[in-house]
């Protein structure tokens, strides 16, 4: 957990991390730990929540997403995290984490999502309940 602070601190700025390199550092921690605080993977799913919901983050910097809009780039970010925090492959939701995704797909369910994240949305709450 102390490592995790540490980590989140260095990277962050206001509760966002600071670059995309920064946020790609993050998932790269979380895939090769053998284990990780869940509040690092929420941390994580934060970051990409931030982009999707509010159009802010260092996946906006560029322009290229669309507030509002989950594409296929930011759910196999989202898959890495998941995948990576539940270990062997597996999906393991915590309350934290599915909450972040309930406010995801309540925020695009409008949109025009990737089709891509209604398959990762319902397999990562099947495994949370």
């Amino acid at each position: 957990q102390e490592n995790a602070d540490w980590l989140v601190r260095t990277i962050s700025r206001d509760g966002m991390v600071d670059s995309r390199t920064e946020l790609e550092l993050l998932v790269h921690v979380l895939e090769e730990a053998k284990s990780s605080p869940s509040r690092l993977c929420v941390y994580a799913l934060e970051q990409v929540a931030h982009a999707v919901v509010d159009g802010k983050g260092p996946l906006m910097i560029g322009g290229v997403l669309v507030p509002g809009l989950i594409a296929k780039t930011e759910v196999e970010l989202l898959r890495r995290i998941l995948h990576a925090h539940g270990g062997d492959g597996n999906i393991a939701i915590t309350r934290a984490e599915a909450e972040v995704l309930f406010r995801i797909n309540e925020r695009t369910a409008q949109a025009n999502n990737d089709p891509s994240w209604n398959d990762l949305f319902v397999k990562a709450i099947a495994n949370f309940v």
